[in-house]
């Protein structure tokens, strides 16, 4: 298995989910909340980064009722 760089927008993300615990986010939603604090993450990483949350079973992923996909952070 592969191992995973752990760069500061990880690090960033990780922290910011651990504050946001149970909360949902669509990788938009993630980056714009993140922005807000301060903190700059691409699109892209966000997208991955919620995805591997969920391959390790520490995220979820539903789909709202209008087909966009969500996260939602439980570690």
């Amino acid at each position: 298995m592969r191992g995973e760089y752990q760069t500061r927008q990880k690090t960033e993300m990780a922290r910011f989910l651990s504050e946001h615990a149970m909360q949902c986010f669509s990788p938009e939603e993630l980056v714009r909340a993140m922005e807000a604090e301060g903190a700059r993450v691409g699109l892209t990483t966000a997208y991955r980064f919620l995805e591997s949350l969920c391959a390790r079973g520490t995220a979820r992923r539903y789909q709202d009722a209008r087909g966009l996909l969500r996260y939602q952070f439980h570690g």
